[in-house]
């Protein structure tokens, strides 16, 4: 009896550890995939303002299309920053809990 329960233990921690890589790396692809479109977007917002600075020293646009078009690149600019950050600071939060759990394994 306590034997088979060992072994049903046993079993499943070894496919836990096995397993576990296996949703790691589709989680890290997936967060990996999200900061880079973060990041392209970041890219996109910085070429936009650019382009905006060019047409109005060109004159090609007047003074409030200038200064809307700005403010809204901004804006949105802003959001991604605060995007980027807080998947920066949410993969910190987990590295460190990783870390933690890693710990605990190697104590039991």
């Amino acid at each position: 009896m306590i034997e088979s329960l060992i072994a049903v233990i046993i079993f499943s921690l070894t496919l836990w550890f096995v397993g576990s890589p296996l949703f790691k790396k589709e989680e890290e692809t997936l967060i990996s995939s999200v900061n880079d479109n973060l990041r392209l977007k970041k890219e996109t917002v910085l070429s936009t303002i650019r382009d905006l600075e060019l047409d109005f020293a060109l004159k090609k646009i007047s003074d409030d299309q200038y200064q809307e078009l700005k403010n809204q690149a901004y804006q949105e600019g802003a959001e991604i920053l605060k995007k980027i950050d807080k998947d920066q600071e949410n993969k910190d939060w987990k590295e460190r809990i990783e870390k933690d759990l890693e710990r605990m394994k190697h104590e039991i």
